[in-house]
């Protein structure tokens, strides 16, 4: 269960700013939660968008390998975490995302049809349409979470949903709880 509370903006800068928290205990799925804490303690610095991408290893993760072994170029905020099936990616860890400081979240797995767990990634996309109605009941914006299927020949489209997924989160803005709130 998540718990909803709102905190005031303690910087001086004059505005009253309002920031939704999610707390939550912690996941049974322990190496995600922690690989999530992990990318975004790294991250927690820039001043870019944080992305997390949750890649399914079979797919979207070798198309994440061949984007970097075809040497293409995509942003450097995006913050890969592998997993085996996108099926295991639960409404709650995309929502400790955002609560470890993540601006958007995406999850790539296998094309429509072509999930090695058979219907893993269909369970992945309606989560993801879930979390997009939870996020607009939130204040924000339901574009900051998507679902894309990439197969492990699309280095290029990766490397393309990487691209469009940072500019998307760069047109509806960084949270204001990730660059100075840290929870």
């Amino acid at each position: 269960m998540y718990f909803l509370y709102v905190q005031d903006c303690k910087q001086g800068c004059g505005h009253v700013k309002k920031f939704v928290r999610l707390r939550r205990a912690p996941f049974s799925w322990t190496g995600l939660v922690f690989g999530i804490s992990d990318e975004m303690e790294e991250a927690y610095r820039s001043e870019e968008p944080e992305i997390v991408a949750f890649c399914c290893m079979y797919c979207a993760y070798a198309a994440a390998d061949m984007a970097g072994s075809m040497r293409l170029n995509y942003p450097s905020n995006v913050k890969i975490i592998l997993v085996p099936c996108t099926g295991r990616v639960e409404v709650d860890h995309i929502l400790e995302a955002f609560d470890k400081g993540a601006d958007g979240v995406y999850v790539a797995g296998c094309e429509e049809g072509s999930c090695h767990f058979e219907r893993g990634n269909i369970r992945a996309k309606r989560r993801v349409e879930y979390v997009k109605k939870i996020l607009e009941e939130l204040g924000l914006e339901p574009e900051r979470v998507e679902m894309f299927h990439i197969s492990a020949s699309q280095g290029h489209l990766f490397a393309k949903v990487a691209g469009e997924m940072t500019e998307r989160i760069r047109k509806v803005g960084i949270l204001g709880w990730n660059k100075s709130h840290k929870g």
